[in-house]
């Protein structure tokens, strides 16, 4: 059966199954999803896991997003971040005037703006505790614009997030933390149940941050009216700094959740997802994550699909199958490939039969055991300037002194020129590739189980702008 074939098979099986949509939760067919998961939907993603076109989709948040990157999209980010903390000081020098912070400590809650609490407990509230409220939530709000004006935002991006939003612990009202409800998929509809959980939860915080500056933008305003003055200057520079936030939040949204390319990149990693929670030995090493990030958003993935948002889960998965029929056909003659990566001069690594080429060369080497695990996890953690740990070559903990070992051995097979981009990492016996990733190509084999056993390009990075 043909690989389109399989895609065919794989959606239409799903209809059969679950031929109208599912609107009462006992009536979902959990078992017979769960083994067209297992059986139908793996089988067919299986063989596009090695695509390099996929994968480049599918690794596009943990590639252009990740601090570091140095991508176009990472600078939008950045300078997103720079926008706030502008933002912020503007505020912040509002807060600082003595006439509006006499105005600022006697507003009151109104009803309109505050969400959070509902009609009939306000009206049980007395005037003194709705104005001790107020003083709280606006002391914990000038605290958050005072950090973000000093330091700008915390992180946006996690990579973490791939396969499920990674929990935040936030500061209550006490010296207490709780869990960031926020970030939690089964309480927030803003967050699918599957799909690219890395932007979804970058423009999570973003928003947060965003209402952060709102509410207090709205309450210096208002003190600005009841004030009688007009401070024209300070408006004019925080309406700019404001509507400058409002652009990078908006182009942030229309690039990374509109259009084609946003739709295949979210599909294809819903499929990852699917693959990673459902296959019994799913090859992920090209998404760069550490096991405990895949264990664990696999465990949840799977709950999820028995426990809540299952049919919602299920159709996002079916939905993106029909994505994959855009790569049907779409790689080049394998050899070719390689042929042009290696006339390119970068690091090339062909996984069979086991070969390097650098400079244009070939690098003559029994390529085997652990040299060779070391030298691709080099080439693979280099895109993310990330360096190689005892982690990535033993499923045991090893010393240092093994690293150095196996870093010895692995150098004298390098030429000096490569030998050289090799420095020391963050951690004691780490190492890393100081490469640029537009200069590695590694292809490996389709799919590992030889139903098509051609080779292709599987980690490629586009080339950064300058």
């Amino acid at each position: 059966m043909s690989t389109s074939e399989y895609v065919d098979l794989a959606i239409r099986r799903y209809r059969q199954i679950v031929p109208k949509p599912v609107t009462n939760y006992l009536d979902f067919p959990a078992r017979e999803v769960l083994a067209w998961l297992e059986n139908d939907v793996c089988a067919t993603v299986e063989d596009f896991v090695g695509n390099a076109e996929f994968q480049e989709w599918a690794s596009w948040p943990v590639r252009s997003l990740a601090p570091g990157a140095g991508t176009p999209e990472r600078e939008l980010l950045e300078a997103t971040v720079s926008a706030i903390r502008r933002s912020a000081n503007c505020l912040g020098d509002f807060v600082k005037l003595k006439t509006l912070r006499r105005e600022l400590g006697i507003l009151r809650p109104s009803r309109s703006t505050d969400e959070s609490r509902s009609a009939s407990s306000i009206d049980r509230l007395s005037e003194e505790e709705a104005a001790s409220r107020a003083a709280e939530d606006l002391a914990i709000e000038l605290s958050q614009l005072k950090t973000l004006a000093a330091q700008g935002p915390r992180e946006l991006v996690n990579v973490d997030d791939y396969f499920d939003p990674q929990p935040e612990r936030v500061q209550g009202r006490g010296k207490e933390y709780f869990q960031r409800g926020e970030l939690i998929v089964a309480v927030n509809s803003e967050l699918q149940p599957v799909g690219d959980f890395v932007v979804q939860c970058m423009l999570r915080r973003i928003e947060l941050i965003r209402s952060i500056l709102d509410s207090v933008r709205t309450k210096c305003l208002r003190a600005i009216r009841e004030s009688g003055h007009e401070y024209r200057r300070q408006c004019e520079s925080e309406s700019a700094a404001w509507r400058a936030v409002e652009s990078h939040v908006t182009d942030l949204r229309a690039r990374w959740t509109t259009g084609r390319e946003s739709r295949n990149r979210n599909a294809c990693i819903i499929l990852v997802q699917a693959y990673a929670a459902f296959a019994p030995s799913p090859d992920l090493a090209w998404l760069n994550l550490s096991a405990e990030v895949v264990q664990s958003g696999v465990g949840m993935l799977r709950h999820r699909l028995t426990n809540y948002r299952r049919a919602e889960m299920a159709e996002r998965i079916a939905a993106a199958l029909s994505v994959l029929r855009i790569l049907l056909g779409t790689d080049a003659d394998p050899q070719a490939l390689i042929q042009a990566a290696v006339a390119k001069g970068g690091l090339v690594i062909v996984h069979h039969p086991p070969s390097v080429y650098w400079e244009c060369q070939p690098i003559e080497a029994n390529w085997k055991g652990i040299p060779w695990k070391f030298l691709n996890a080099l080439a693979r953690k280099a895109h993310l300037s990330a360096s190689v740990t005892e982690h990535d070559l033993y499923s045991d903990t090893v010393s240092h002194s093994a690293m150095s070992t196996n870093w010895g051995r692995l150098k004298k097979l390098l030429p000096a020129s490569l030998r050289k981009l090799v420095v020391l990492g963050e951690v004691r016996g780490a190492y890393r590739l100081d490469l640029d990733a537009s200069r590695i190509d590694i292809f490996s084999r389709r799919n590992p189980s030889g139903r098509d056993s051609g080779l292709v390009r599987t980690l490629h990075t586009p080339q950064r702008r300058e």
